[in-house]
């Protein structure tokens, strides 16, 4: 029996047409628009499953790219299939190849549980920028709470950064399949939360020596404001990593 795979888009390599209007250009396979592939600008031969759109996306069998020069390999036991692309391809049409989708949506998953881990991260960072004030206060002699505090702040900067830089390239591979996510605005609420621990340990620093009010006064603001965007964005970090957690539940 011949085993029928839909679910990989090559891109950069054949040329969709038919989009707009599909259904009363080409008709519908199982109440799918049917979109016509060319390659080359010349129609393949369907002899199988059609080419269809679903979802929003175009669906395209594996034996149609085969008229492409697509060699495609179903392994039935591990549920596996293995694209070997004509040898005539230079580098840049590969490396146009898309990632899976059941990939880009875990990559899209894993991005959202590192945001929220790094919310849990600024939560700690909370209790030892308060407990460096509380030294502040009360305690005597070298603060190396503060000291403490502010070594925290650096890791966490650097985690940031490195997080910021994973979220860019895998927001590359979801604009390219017209996917959207949330990690921009996760990047410039936490960069303010950090921005505020800043300015708190600044103020705390300052209250080491002086003991000036509007300093204990500053710093309490500053903390405040920092962990009231923290637990909102770990919110949305966790929503997109439920959403994209389901996309992976019902990948087919």
């Amino acid at each position: 029996m011949k085993k029928k795979v839909i679910g990989l888009t090559i891109a950069g390599l054949v040329a969709l047409s038919g989009v707009v209007s599909a259904a009363s250009l080409w008709g519908t396979y199982k109440g799918n628009d049917i979109i016509r592939l060319t390659v080359g600008g010349k129609q393949t031969k369907v002899t199988d499953v059609p080419a269809i759109s679903y979802n929003g996306r175009t669906m395209v069998p594996l034996y149609l790219l085969s008229q492409a020069g697509i060699t495609a390999t179903w392994d039935g036991k591990n549920k596996t299939v293995d694209i070997a692309p004509s040898k005539s391809l230079d580098e840049a049409a590969i490396r146009e190849i898309p990632v899976s989708w059941l990939q880009l949506y875990t990559s899209a998953s894993d991005i959202y549980v590192k945001w929220d881990e790094f919310g849990s991260d600024l939560q700690y960072l909370h209790r030892t920028v308060s407990s460096a004030m509380d030294y502040a206060v009360s305690g005597t002699g070298e603060n190396t709470l503060l000291s403490g505090a502010k070594g925290d702040l650096v890791t966490d900067q650097n985690l940031y950064n490195t997080l910021v830089s994973d979220s860019k390239d895998v927001n590359v591979d979801l604009d390219s399949n017209d996917l959207t996510s949330d990690f921009d605005q996760l990047a410039s609420q936490y960069k303010l939360a950090l921005d505020h621990y800043k300015n708190a340990l600044a103020a705390i620093d300052r209250y080491s020596k002086s003991k000036n009010d509007a300093d204990y006064k500053l710093q309490s603001s500053e903390i405040a404001l920092a962990w009231d965007i923290i637990d909102k964005q770990r919110k949305v970090a966790w929503a997109g990593y439920e959403e994209y957690k389901e996309l992976i539940f019902s990948f087919k």
